[in-house]
């Protein structure tokens, strides 16, 4: 029972944001992960990597290096409950600025001794993580705040190549600092760790500007590790769970690649750059691919498909031999790294999508302090792998080889665990595969992405041709979705389409459409029924021929002919003279009774037909359509169009394709007169003369007897050149 309440004291917003203030939060927040995305570049893993080498950082040291932006998670145990109540962006805004501060102290290698600097900088990148974990899980509820569920994908998908094309950026502006001789050494590394900075103070005064009416709500005895309980004794938390784990595994793993080309391939600083900005270009290149395709095919199917190329890529990195030009080192690592950044777009999706509404913050702290446990074992087993495999390295056999082997099967992990992630309207492998290797059906699938993005009208009409002929499920969805719109101007051609490429999936949807007295596509709807055959769709059409609108009646009566149901052919002969009948039910009723009448005998008052209660358009039309019906060519709808464009045009075409008759080779010169006089009565009565001699026994003695019992005063152009046409036409086919 509702009760009525006053609300002089109940503020009238609520947590949840408006559209508009959707609008420029995720504006805002698209500029904070731009300056995120060149500042992290500069002050992280690269950066540290080469510093702590170039000091002569051991592999342990390098591991942890690896390992601590998420090892920094273990915090979370603790941040909950420390930062209860605390608006989220607030909390976020100040995590980001103090994180940046913290890399000042980077500027101290300068005056500290070469036994002191790494540990001096383990500290500060330490500090710089600890810092980060503290904004980091509220990153993921504020995103969730300014979307919705139907775009988390597109919307992962497009951050990601922001963060990722400023990263490119970074990675570029990196490369020339340190080509440059007067940076060539640590100062290089130091400068760039400075331009981290002012990246990331401008990321920092963009996430300020996000609007957010969210605090971080924690309740005792509801900690990480109650909902880790939680999620872990359900199958598609659990799962999705897995999946992050393991996609952070291969991403802590594959960060091993830096020492790897540094220490054993032996590049510069700069060409490792280079390598980075590859990486970086093939995260925006899988992000730009994917983001038409993450949210209608679901994360499960592609990350299968892209878990299972990683993994025999990194057979590529396991067994790569030292001495490999670069330029194949960066063509394998864009191919790696473009996969990678398709499973974690997808893990993204899916670990976005299953924040809980109550416990956010709890829940992501449980995510990353459980990701830290997870980096802090791989990260040191990484490193411990990489001694032994100093020991057992041979000609085929790096020093890396375990660690990359250890990617391959993080791969394997991730594609095993999908196959039991229920992402619900996900599509299948097989049909996910469909679509991707069919240019026919991965054209309509594209075109389909333009078509919710575009609102040209001539475009939207395009691009539905193209859905319509494309049988994948993703289409027929999209078909499905536009039936149900109760204001789509787009679906009297998707019903259209239904009845050239039929789709029995639908048959329900269809049926309700043209049921609906009130719809404003009933009649097209009941077109559409004419391509199913359908005990259900014939006793439907029987039905309509009843309906009050000649306009349904005559829809009904076409689309019963075109199932095969010929029961109501004197039904639909008697409703065919009802003089309320215009053009277009003239024309359904005599499309009806030409299919249901298989003698032909309808022909017998086809003239008379074509000119009752119409105007010579419509007498054209009708006889056109017979024409057509009878597959006669030319079709005689040419030969009205050449002599509407100009006197005698269509009269020539005729007599032109009518010379193989003897009798019309050797009259044309005086029929042509004929036409040219108006004297069409002696054209009649020339092309009675002609038939009264020739019998025949099937359909065309109907036809002629529908030319001979005209009225010689009903005649005009239309009529007599029909009768000129249908004449030649019966002794062509004899």
């Amino acid at each position: 029972m509702l009760v009525a309440v006053t609300t002089d004291n109940i503020p009238m917003k609520s947590k949840y944001l408006s559209q508009k203030e959707k609008s420029v939060g995720l504006a805002e927040y698209l500029k904070h992960s731009t300056y995120n995305g060149l500042g992290i570049n500069f002050l992280a893993n690269t950066t540290v990597y080469l510093m702590a080498i170039h000091y002569g950082a051991s592999n342990l040291q390098l591991g942890y290096i690896s390992s601590v932006i998420h090892l920094s998670g273990v915090i979370l145990i603790f941040l909950p409950k420390l930062i209860n109540g605390l608006n989220l962006v607030k909390v976020h805004y100040y995590a980001w600025v103090f994180r940046g501060l913290i890399c000042i102290f980077y500027g101290l290698l300068f005056f500290t001794p070469d036994r002191n600097a790494v540990v001096l900088i383990l500290k500060v990148y330490t500090a710089f993580c600890l810092i980060r974990t503290v904004g980091i899980p509220l990153g993921q509820p504020i995103q969730q705040s300014l979307t919705s569920q139907n775009s988390i994908g597109e919307f992962v998908a497009k951050l990601l190549n922001r963060f990722h094309s400023m990263n490119l950026l970074s990675n570029t502006i990196s490369f020339i600092v340190l080509s440059a001789k007067f940076f060539e050494t640590i100062t290089g590394l130091i400068f760039i760790q400075f331009l981290g900075v002012a990246a990331n103070a401008m990321a920092s005064h963009h996430i300020k500007k996000v609007p957010c009416r969210e605090s971080v709500v924690y309740k005792s005895g509801r900690n990480i590790f109650f909902l880790l309980k939680k999620n872990l004794t359900k199958r598609e938390p659990a799962t999705v769970l897995i999946i992050h784990w393991l996609t952070l595994s291969s991403m802590i793993l594959m960060s091993f690649s830096i020492p790897f080309l540094r220490k054993i391939i032996m590049m510069p600083d700069n060409m490792v750059f280079a390598y980075s900005f590859v990486a970086s270009l093939a995260a925006v290149f899988s992000g730009y691919l994917i983001k038409p395709f993450v949210d209608r095919i679901g994360s499960r199917p592609i990350m299968i498909l892209s878990s299972a190329f990683l993994a025999i890529l990194s057979l590529g990195w396991a067994f790569i031999p030292i001495d490999i030009p670069w330029g194949l080192i960066f063509l394998l690592s864009f191919l790696t790294l473009f996969s990678q950044g398709l499973t974690v777009i997808l893990a993204g999706r899916l670990m976005l999508k299953m924040i809980p509404e109550k416990d956010k913050i709890t829940y992501t702290s449980m995510v990353h302090f459980f990701s830290a446990i997870v980096a802090l074992v791989l990260g040191l087993f990484g490193g411990y792998l990489i001694n032994l495999g100093e020991v057992i390295s041979s000609s085929h056999f790096h020093d890396y080889s375990l660690v990359f082997l250890l990617l391959g099967i993080s791969a394997l992990g991730i594609i095993v665990s999908s196959y039991f992630l229920e992402d619900r309207g996900s599509l299948s492998v097989r049909e996910t595969t469909q679509i991707l290797l069919s240019t026919r059906n991965l054209k309509a699938y594209l075109d389909l992405y333009q078509f919710n993005l575009t609102s040209n009208p001539v475009k939207k009409k395009t691009i539905l041709l193209a859905i319509g002929d494309s049988d994948t499920n993703v289409a027929t969805e999209e078909i499905r979705r536009i039936l149900k719109n109760p204001l789509s101007a787009e679906k009297g051609e998707i019903l259209k389409s239904l009845f050239a490429r039929p789709r029995k999936v639908l048959l329900d949807e269809i049926v309700q459409e043209a049921s609906d007295v009130h719809s404003y596509h009933r009649s097209q709807a009941i077109f559409a029924l004419g391509a199913y055959p359908n005990t259900k769709v014939e006793q439907a059409l029987i039905a309509f021929l009843d309906d009050t609108s000649p306009d349904i009646r005559s829809s009904a009566a076409k689309s019963l002919a075109r199932v095969g149901n010929v029961s109501k052919l004197e039904k639909v002969v008697k409703l065919s003279k009802s003089p309320s009948n215009k053009i277009w039910e003239r024309m359904n009723f005599f499309i009806a009774i030409s299919i249901m009448d298989k003698s032909g005998r309808y022909l017998s008052e086809l003239f008379k037909t074509a000119a009752t209660n119409g105007g010579d358009s419509s007498t054209q039309a009708i006889l056109s359509l017979s024409s057509r019906l009878l597959e006669m060519s030319p079709p005689l709808s040419e030969i009205y169009q050449l002599e509407n464009e100009q006197s005698l045009k269509g009269v020539k075409r005729l007599l032109d394709e009518a010379k193989e008759i003897q009798i019309f080779n050797k009259q044309g010169k005086i029929i042509k007169e004929d036409f040219a006089s108006g004297d069409f009565v002696n054209i009649f009565e020339w092309c009675c003369s002609i038939l009264a001699d020739v019998n025949f026994d099937d359909y065309r003695k109907h036809l002629k007897n529908s030319i001979v019992s005209q009225s010689p005063e009903t005649l005009n152009l239309s009529t007599a050149l029909a009768t000129l046409y249908f004449t030649y036409q019966t002794l062509k086919i004899g």
